[in-house]
């Protein structure tokens, strides 16, 4: 395992691999997500911006939209204003407004894929609801000119026969572009579309908006939506005249740096408590080879890189170096293990994370809430605290994230078909990053994709992901102890191939 590790490094691993990995943005809940469908070659809807729509076309930008450095953007508004195609408000209570009424909808460009979502006041299933077999759509403009005229729309739409039809089409003719636009739909974030980048060449930035159509007669009957009724967001009736929503960018790799004082290296955990540094990592301890009433599950480093915690499934907790203790849940009764440790980015406390989503605040670190109690379609396996540690993280093992405090929901795997489960994840500057067992990675709100391990066999699955200190950069680690490491981390060693007497649940790295 030690020889694939370097031999990854110098066949370039470092910089990317072409995977087959899709990082959309569905969300976990408790009431589950809808399949997932990508674009299909049956007959599309005949799509026309709407008349609630057009008043879009030839707009005035948004003031001060050329310097927007933001890759997530989200606008809400109040519900009302649904008119039909034709003109005039549509009242109620036959037909009913609400399926059509958008209140909210975001953008998020990964440098990947742009992810839309929208909501309307009553989420109507797609696959259940007759109407979406009609002229039924939310449509996403795009406008990366800031022209005022889009110049491409995204759709999430159905065919006749009921199946997703995610489309991306060139806003002047209607005529589909050649790419797979996925779609996804839930209670939690309502219409999901994600577009791959590389079917919108050139575009790095764009103000946008979103739209619906929702219409009641048969497509036999009504081709083109004439009959229909929705609504813009934002509103340019409802909100002083404004058409676009706040532009999105995608991100800028970061330049790289290292924390002052801090020089790079990097910590294994194995389940006995065994640790072992690379780099300029200093050892400062470990409990290899003292009994443990429970096995240890991962651990975290200090900001200043001289000390760390290890936590076990009891929630006992064990402090080295400049790490203090703060308290633990070692002889309390849980309903569920703990699974992970999270330590304030100040290094005065801690929250521990157990599997059904309880948290477990000590220190200075406050409670923002958690899943415990809740029904959850998988087991928490991991988190992260925000930058400012106002909020925090949980990832289940289907990818769902669920958000608390300021930590803002950018996205999740929930719903979506995975090649292996995920294992744990790691705050990505405003975003995250989320790793599967096969070392398949997933990107958030901005955060880099800088390659996996998806596409190679691996001798043991991947237990973790850490960022380095530059934010351009990661590593993950194997459970014999191997060391993947992609764009700015560099390679120090690891224990693949090593006899180990338990194996590796976890890593943290220092610069």
């Amino acid at each position: 395992m030690m020889g694939m590790d370097r031999s990854l490094r110098r066949l370039g691993i470092a910089i990317g691999l072409a995977v087959t990995v899709v990082i959309p943005i569905f969300a976990s809940s408790p009431g589950g997500a809808s399949a997932i469908a990508a674009g299909s070659t049956s007959a599309s809807p005949q799509h026309q911006v709407p008349s609630h729509a057009r008043a879009s076309t030839g707009a005035a930008q948004v003031p001060g939209a050329h310097g927007s450095t933001s890759p997530f953007e989200s606008v809400t508004q109040a519900p009302g204003d649904v008119t039909y195609q034709a003109g005039g408000v549509v009242t109620g209570p036959n037909p009913d407004p609400d399926p059509a009424d958008l209140i909210s909808a975001t953008a998020d460009d990964n440098g990947s894929r742009i992810a839309f979502t929208a909501r309307t006041v009553a989420l109507n299933d797609p696959s259940t609801d007759p109407n979406w077999r009609n002229n039924t759509y939310i449509g996403w403009a795009i406008d990366p000119t800031f022209s005022g005229s889009p110049n491409y729309y995204a759709y999430f739409q159905l065919n006749p026969d009921g199946s997703y039809n995610g489309e991306l089409t060139y806003a002047g003719t209607d005529t589909p572009v050649s790419c797979t636009v996925t779609l996804a739909f839930d209670t939690t974030n309502g219409y999901q579309a994600s577009v791959p980048t590389a079917c919108l060449p050139g575009v790095t930035t764009f103000q946008w908006y979103a739209y619906s159509l929702y219409d009641t007669v048969p497509v036999a009957q009504d081709p083109k939506g004439a009959e229909g009724y929705g609504r813009s967001i934002p509103d340019p009736h409802t909100n002083g005249g404004t058409v676009f929503a706040p532009p999105v960018t995608a991100p800028v790799p970061a330049v790289p740096t290292t924390t002052p004082g801090v020089n790079p290296g990097y910590w294994l955990f194995a389940r006995d408590g065994g640790v072992f540094a690379f780099g300029a990592a200093g050892f400062i301890g470990s409990l290899g080879g003292q009994h443990l009433n429970q096995p240890i599950v991962g651990g975290s480093a200090t900001l200043d890189g001289k000390g760390y915690w290890m936590v076990a499934a009891d929630g006992g907790v064990f402090s080295f170096g400049d790490a203090r203790f703060y308290g633990s849940t070692g002889g309390m009764h849980l309903n569920a293990p703990v699974v992970a440790i999270l330590p304030l980015p100040t290094g005065t406390g801690y929250w521990l994370v157990a599997s059904d989503g309880g948290v477990f605040s000590f220190g200075g670190a406050r409670s923002y809430g958690s899943m415990g109690g809740r029904p959850l379609n998988e087991p928490i396996v991991g988190g992260a605290s925000t930058s400012d540690g106002l909020g925090y993280w949980l990832v289940a093992r289907d990818g769902g994230i669920f958000s608390f405090g300021d930590a803002s929901f950018k996205g999740s795997e929930g719903g979506v078909q995975l090649n292996q489960p995920v294992v744990n994840m790691t705050r990505a500057g405003q975003g995250y990053l989320l790793v599967a067992a096969d070392g398949g990675v997933f990107a958030f709100g901005g955060a880099p994709f800088l390659g996996s391990t998806a596409a190679l066999p691996l001798v043991e699955p991947i237990e973790g992901i850490d960022l380095v200190g530059d934010g351009a950069g990661y590593r993950m680690v194997a459970s014999d102890g191997g060391i993947f490491s992609f764009g700015t981390a560099p390679y120090f060693g690891s224990e693949g191939g090593h006899p180990l007497n338990q194996p590796v649940v976890g890593m943290a790295s220092e610069g």
